[in-house]
């Protein structure tokens, strides 16, 4: 994503494998929007962007399949569009209006109609007068079986929790975690999608990260915690991770961690027992002892 002397109106470039300068696409339609990359799909070659108008207050949601370079305009409003999560098959996704803080509402297009409906939520559009609705606070969705969604919200603690959505108009499911190893408080910050019925969850407790591994059963509605990555020992804890990713072919994570004595620096995590830690860099502050900083 690259924007033309820096007026921050971001386009998509793709960069040729033989080499050379990154070359703009779906320029027609993108050029005249602001427009961020949200997915990518490495292994399809899919990508989903949301893009904001120059001519009017909507927003869009595009999915761009980068084999072809055609692409497919999901919906806009002016309260968001954003893409949430997409089906492994990329015929549905989610689409996320957010009017203030932890208000949300879910809408899913289909592939098969072309044309999004309501998922989850109550649109501004359909509130009495008055009405107060609960925040949600849906911040993490991935997709199940049977359309089934799994979130991260705020519909059963404030300190928020994972929860099942199940397509119609229905009560979301409160699921439960099971082998939390840290203490003191803080909240789920999100989860997201592994492999299979594996998941990584992220908290953040007493302003320290924590990434777990859990596994999801769906029958019990319970993830169950059997890796800490990190929190629990040297050199990731007591810090915070900045930025992470995980690559399913190698089975290993890529992450940013910093702590009050020590800048960003850049770690690898890998093996079975999530036991092989690599630092990649070696970055320092300069000008100040180290004993002066903070223990």
């Amino acid at each position: 994503m690259l924007d033309h002397d820096g007026d921050e109106n971001y386009q998509p470039h793709l960069i040729p494998l033989e080499g050379g300068y990154p070359e703009p696409v779906y320029s027609d339609i993108l050029g005249q929007m602001r427009s961020h990359l949200v997915f990518c799909d490495i292994h399809n070659n899919i990508a989903y962007f949301n893009a904001e108008s120059h001519d009017d207050q909507n927003q869009h949601a595009f999915r761009a399949n980068l084999r072809n370079q055609t692409l497919s305009h999901l919906g806009a409003s002016p309260y968001g569009a954003y893409p949430g999560a997409y089906s492994p098959d990329h015929r549905q996704a989610i689409l996320v209006d957010g009017y203030t803080t932890g208000d949300m509402v879910l809408y899913e297009w289909k592939e098969e109609t072309q044309e999004k409906s309501l998922r989850f939520g109550i649109p501004l559009e359909k509130r009495a007068p008055g009405e107060i609705v609960p925040l949600n606070g849906i911040n993490a969705i991935e997709y199940l079986e049977n359309n089934e969604l799994l979130v991260s919200c705020a519909l059963f603690t404030d300190r928020f929790s994972p929860a099942v959505l199940l397509p119609g108009d229905s009560q979301p499911l409160e699921v439960a975690v099971d082998g939390i190893k840290h203490t003191g408080d803080g909240e789920l910050e999100t989860l997201s999608h592994l492999t299979g019925n594996r998941y990584l969850l992220v908290y953040n407790i007493d302003g320290c990260s924590w990434l777990y591994e859990a596994s999801f059963d769906r029958s019990s509605l319970r993830l169950t915690i059997d890796r800490v990555l990190v929190g629990d020992q040297p050199p990731l804890m007591n810090g915070m991770v900045f930025s992470y990713s995980y690559d399913p072919l190698g089975d290993r994570y890529a992450l940013s961690f910093s702590t009050a004595t020590s800048p960003t620096q850049i770690y690898t995590i890998e093996g079975d027992r999530r036991d092989k830690i690599f630092r990649h860099t070696h970055e320092r502050i300069l000008g100040i002892p180290q004993e002066n900083l903070s223990p």
